[in-house]
């Protein structure tokens, strides 16, 4: 039971990691494919 906290905290560690990644990636995306239209940050 003391074990499982520890692993869930990991998880949610991980993907929060792995959903600002993929954030900054669709960020790149969006910049550089409305770069050549007109740029507005939202």
């Amino acid at each position: 039971l003391e074990e499982q906290p520890e692993c869930r905290e990991e998880k949610r560690g991980s993907l929060h990691v792995w959903k600002s990644e993929l954030v900054e990636v669709e960020d790149d995306v969006s910049l550089r494919h409305s770069s050549s239209l007109t740029y507005r940050p939202c």
